[in-house]
């Protein structure tokens, strides 16, 4: 799926916007088989993602769909794990606290390097270098444990 998504974002095919009639009933489709191969593959970007943007928001009201839609998928399949098996579903602290730290060292580092880090990589560039980071972080996150390769 990461593959797949990834290929999209850098052939950058366009998809013709929807006639507002049928907005509601694709949004539902494109909700549905987000959520069929979210639950099969964990993975919830196809096709949600290049129906959003079909719609031809502005940047902000991109932003904050993805982020409502990532927020509520992440959240739906955490639960969904959990139910399936509470005990295998304990984070492990270290990474935890990996995560949080890199995320919060961006959060600290974004408002002083927005004009060195942003400005000078175009929409495309960026697109790309998201596209072709996506499956290194897949391979990183799939790699066997210690103690569940010891099984």
């Amino acid at each position: 799926m990461l593959l797949l998504y990834g290929a999209w974002g850098l052939l950058r095919p366009a998809l013709p916007r929807p006639a507002p009639r049928h907005e509601d009933w694709l949004g539902a489709l494109a909700g549905a088989v987000s959520g069929l191969l979210t639950a099969a593959t964990g993975v919830f970007v196809l096709p949600l993602v290049p129906y959003l943007q079909s719609l031809r928001m502005d940047r902000d009201e991109l932003v904050q769909a993805l982020g409502l839609s990532f927020t509520l998928a992440t959240v739906a399949l955490g639960l969904v794990l959990w139910q399936a098996a509470p005990q295998a579903a304990t984070p492990d602290a270290t990474d935890c606290g990996v995560a949080l730290l890199a995320a919060f060292a961006g959060l600290w580092s974004a408002p002083g390097c927005d004009g060195a880090c942003r400005r000078p990589l175009s929409s495309a560039r960026s697109t790309a270098c998201s596209c072709c980071s996506a499956p290194p972080c897949w391979a990183a996150r799939t790699r066997p444990r210690d103690a569940d390769a010891r099984r």
